[in-house]
């Protein structure tokens, strides 16, 4: 497998390495062989929308089955064929991995219409405060009237996550059965200075003033765990010192 860095927890077929040094491996070794190999195991992982996990083979355990590799990992369906038969010229790879390159592009476009992960606007983001409509004319204008007059889909907040396994990359529900997805995690950490499990997520503005649970995969001795924890939501700042208030700023 093209692994990542030598430590346990890297040591997955990661997309991302191999698109980066096909070119370099090709040149310096025969691995035409490895490569034919290890891109059927990646289509194999492919889902059935088209979508590429970050490493491959996948094991069906944890959250990577289900994520999107994204620019640079799972662009590997496409740049790793392409590169083999430019180097050795040999057309049969890209006839045989032609129907998940081409399932990947088709992807694409779809991803960007219907995933919300993939933009932001001012009114999800918070800062609608800084779009300045008296201006008459300026990109995207028209679709932030539309968007202020209706609402926006997605909101992002600010969460409290139970427990301390940081839920970076989790989806969020309405339930704890886990029955209806309605948001998820765009960031996430146990902060030291807090104190506490931290998370930035966007959620859809429907579901703001319902429960939040998390389902939140881990690591431990080489196996993934999941555990769904409850979510609070909050409204003031994680930390706000003293100091950070202070005009002038004391010195510390």
């Amino acid at each position: 497998m093209p692994t990542d860095c030598p430590q346990r927890d890297e040591r997955l077929g990661w997309t991302g390495d191999a698109q980066v040094f096909v070119r370099t491996a090709s040149f310096n070794m025969e691995v035409a062989g490895f490569f034919s190999k290890w891109l059927l195991d990646l289509e194999d992982a492919q889902s059935q929308d088209g979508r590429v996990p970050p490493v491959a083979p996948v094991t069906g355990i944890g959250p990577l089955p289900k994520l999107d590799g994204g620019p640079a990992w799972a662009d590997a369906i496409v740049i790793c064929p392409w590169t083999i038969h430019r180097c050795f010229g040999d057309r049969r790879l890209l006839e045989e991995r032609w129907e998940g390159m081409a399932a990947y592009i088709d992807f694409l476009p779809a991803n960007v219409t219907v995933r919300s992960g993939r933009s932001r606007s001012p009114f999800e983001l918070g800062l609608d405060w800084l779009v300045d409509f008296k201006k008459p004319h300026f990109n995207g204008r028209t679709a932030l009237l539309r968007e202020k007059a209706r609402g926006s889909k997605y909101t992002l907040i600010k969460l409290d996550v139970e427990g301390n396994k940081p839920a970076e990359g989790s989806y969020i529900y309405k339930n704890k059965r886990c029955t209806k997805e309605i948001g998820y995690v765009t960031s996430a950490m146990w902060s030291p200075a807090v104190k506490a499990n931290i998370a930035l997520a966007m959620i859809k503005t429907e579901h703001l003033h319902g429960e939040l649970w998390a389902e939140i995969y881990y690591e431990k001795e080489l196996r993934h765990y999941s555990r769904v924890v409850k979510c609070t939501r909050k409204t003031k700042p994680f930390w706000a010192p003293a100091r950070a208030k202070a005009t002038p700023p004391p010195n510390f």
